[in-house]
């Protein structure tokens, strides 16, 4: 088993910039989680940092980076509730106007197809062009195709409907 003192000795030096890291990372996702969960990639990876090949910044940065995209993963097939849909919107006034976003977003993905409701969530995480492709296997154009498509399935509905 190796000594991992120096790795936490480091991480508790740095804990300041590794939260600042980790919050900015964390659309999506509750940064606090990520935090932790970063906390301890970085002491597991901590032969790999050398200070001579960057800085501290950008290599905490890209093991958050790691760490979102393997946490995407494990959300991805997960069912939309409430809940979930709530955590993933933006902290606003008042409840009223939550619950009438969870009411809007449940409306959209009722017709949406399981590739739709990927792009949807894609959208609501704030994955970039480079997680997209990583996490839910889908180029931004694809997704925004799907996005699309699913407006006007969603249009047609409410017309008819």
């Amino acid at each position: 088993m190796k000594d991992e003192s120096v790795a936490w000795c480091w991480v508790l030096e740095h804990h300041h910039m590794i939260e600042r890291v980790a919050t900015k990372c964390s659309k999506g996702l509750c940064a606090d989680d990520l935090c932790s969960r970063l906390l301890i990639e970085l002491v597991e990876s901590f032969d790999s940092y050398d200070p001579d090949r960057g800085t501290a910044v950008s290599w905490v940065y890209w093991r958050a980076r790691k760490v979102r995209i393997y946490m995407f993963r494990e959300t991805k097939n997960t069912v939309l509730t409430d809940e979930s849909i709530l955590s993933l919107q933006p902290a606003t006034d008042g409840v009223p106007h939550k619950i009438e976003q969870v009411i809007r977003i449940k409306e959209i993905l009722s017709v949406a197809t399981p590739k739709q409701a990927e792009a949807c969530f894609s959208v609501l995480n704030g994955l970039s062009g480079r997680e997209l492709r990583e996490v839910i296997k889908m180029s931004p154009q694809c997704r925004n195709d799907h996005l699309y498509k699913l407006g006007g399935s969603f249009h047609r509905k409410r017309r008819l409907g």
